[in-house]
């Protein structure tokens, strides 16, 4: 499959076919197919030369004699040349293709949002039909990429992880997703982020079946495309049509009639380092008794073609021992629940123990406080977040949506034209006029009386 998803927004089923936004995208495909190829051939040497990698350990740790591996030494010696031939020639197509997409995208302006004529489909009367014509297909790729603060500049780091996504998603949504690491880098202390990406061909298609034109709409999208072979519908039966040995050079009204479909995800955990530590934290830790990792996990992601669910999950944070020593606070537990007054004889220990009962009460009600502003953390902290476990879920949620059979969905990766000539045009037209003849000529019949 491509490495991106070709899609533009002008290009809708049932519309008639602009061929600069058709043009547009069969070269954007073909500039990108170079660099696929060349992607393939080396990820074939790389797990070619993995698998002889481990081979050659089974064999090691089966007491294999060295002499013995010699051949097996040869080939993951060409294989390594050849993928390193590979790697090189990967790189040169990669910079020949941002070239090339660069000096398409700069002769090439065509708008996100435009006009054109009404689509001659008459809707009421043709039907969109999910058929399983193509094939489902997954690829997905995982790579960490780690920021060092001291060599590494946020911005390029963004840049580094928006190549990568260029190369297996498209540069759409690697433009996305740069603009994502950006905004997180500038707001966090990232160490280092996960870019999971996957793109998916779908076996469900979308075609109109059956087909049906409005005859009325067929003339005026037709007259609007070709002006110069404007069809008069005053005039309609007068109008000569032409030689059928000549219909391929004709002149065609193009509609799309159907779409094979594909979509693009990019999830991006990254791992933030969070220095900040709330008081009673920094005593639970120095005590010893509350262990808090001060790496936090932040996600996000992109999906083109299929909007998965999002639903969220919950962020609570666990306590996991109460502040404190607990030895000392059975110990004021103990001792203030016991009736100790006989022991105490002298005013001098009378008022010690009441200076010690005094410190037992103020320990224990230093301990309530900080558990119970843990939990009232915990409460402050239990909103909707999206976190590993939740990514992970969504993408299930991708992959389902992507092996829907019964509704198509995602963005078209092939097209289905249905051409039609003047010559079809007219015949369609004159068969609803004389079917409108009929009907008028039928309803001023007049009745015979009883």
């Amino acid at each position: 499959m491509a490495v991106s998803v070709p899609y533009h927004p002008g290009l809708v089923l049932g519309n008639i076919l602009e061929s600069s936004y058709l043009s547009y995208i069969q070269q954007h495909s073909q500039i990108q197919g170079q660099t696929e190829k060349c992607r393939k051939q080396h990820n074939a040497l790389t797990q070619q030369k993995n698998k002889l990698d481990m081979i050659r350990e089974e064999l090691v740790s089966m007491g294999v004699d060295e002499t013995d591996l010699s051949e097996i030494d040869n080939e993951i010696q060409r294989v390594r040349k050849k993928m390193l031939k590979a790697a090189v020639n990967y790189s040169k197509a990669v910079i020949n293709t941002e070239k090339q997409l660069a000096s398409l995208e700069g002769s090439t302006s065509l708008a996100s949002v435009s006009s054109q004529s009404e689509s001659p489909v008459d809707f009421m009367k043709s039907e969109m039909m999910a058929k399983p014509l193509a094939s489902d297909s997954i690829e997905l790729d995982m790579q960490f990429f780690h920021l060092d603060s001291h060599t590494t500049d946020p911005t390029a780091f963004a840049a580094q992880i928006a190549r990568h996504v260029a190369h297996q998603s498209g540069h759409q949504l690697a433009d996305q997703v740069q603009k994502k690491v950006m905004h997180h880098a500038s707001q966090h202390n990232i160490q280092g982020t996960l870019v999971i990406s996957a793109n998916c061909t779908h076996r469900t298609a979308s075609v109109f079946s059956p087909l049906v034109l409005d005859p009325e709409k067929a003339v005026r999208a037709w007259n609007a495309c070709y002006p110069g072979q404007a069809i008069a519908a005053q005039s309609v039966d007068k109008v000569k049509k032409t030689t059928s040995s000549g219909r391929s050079q004709m002149q065609t009204l193009d509609v799309l009639s159907g779409a094979t479909f594909g979509s693009s995800f990019v999830g991006m955990v990254h791992f933030i380092q969070d220095d900040t530590l709330t008081s009673a934290g920094e005593k639970a830790r120095s005590s010893g008794y509350l262990t808090q990792s001060n790496l936090q996990i932040q996600c996000s992601f992109v999906s083109m073609g299929i909007i998965p669910e999002t639903g969220s999950s919950t962020a609570r944070t666990v306590v996991s021992d109460i502040a404190g020593d607990t030895r000392s606070q059975v110990q004021a537990m103990s001792f203030l629940n016991s009736d100790r007054e006989d022991e105490f004889e002298t005013e001098e220990t009378l008022k010690q123990a009441e200076e010690e009962r005094s410190n037992y009460k103020n320990m224990l009600s230093h301990s309530m406080k900080s558990v119970v502003e843990a939990f009232s953390q915990t409460a402050m902290t239990e909103q909707n977040v999206l976190n590993l476990d939740t990514l992970m879920t969504i993408f299930d949620n991708f992959t389902e949506s992507a092996r829907n059979t019964k509704k198509a969905c995602g963005v078209p990766l092939n097209y289905y034209i249905t051409q039609y000539t003047r010559d079809d045009i007219l015949q369609l037209f004159q068969r609803h006029t004389r079917a409108t003849s009929k009907q008028s000529e039928s309803s001023h019949v007049p009745q015979e009386e009883s």
